[in-house]
């Protein structure tokens, strides 16, 4: 970035809160172009994960750029007598399924929850 842009960048990791402290620090910080974020699910797009916020998702920043998409897999053990995505799905509304994710209100936790409303199954 140093190169792009001419300047110097310098990176601050600020941990905490899943994000939400350095957003936290983005939002109070002078309109000045300077302080940036990187944005992510944990700090400007699930709204129900944190109910205190100290900042506003809709007015406190802009978007500037997508940087990176998160792709996501359905994996299956090796062995289970499913061939398919279809039989996956077979399987899932007609037995419980135990799903694994990154944790409550990761990207692959809120997968499985859409994945789950797409099927209508109780994954």
């Amino acid at each position: 970035m140093n190169q792009i842009l001419g300047q110097q960048v310098i990176i601050e990791n600020v941990t905490g809160a899943g994000g939400t402290l350095g957003a936290l620090r983005v939002a109070r910080a002078a309109p000045d172009g300077y302080t940036t974020v990187l944005a992510n699910l944990g700090t400007h797009a699930a709204l129900g994960i944190y109910k205190n916020l100290t900042y506003d998702l809709r007015t406190d920043f802009e978007a500037a750029m997508i940087i990176a998409n998160t792709p996501m897999a359905l994996v299956v053990k090796n062995g289970l007598p499913t061939a398919t995505l279809k039989e996956v799905i077979v399987l899932a509304k007609s037995s419980t399924v135990t799903c694994a994710s990154a944790g409550i209100g990761s990207i692959s936790h809120l997968t499985l929850i859409r994945f789950d409303s797409l099927i209508k199954a109780q994954v």
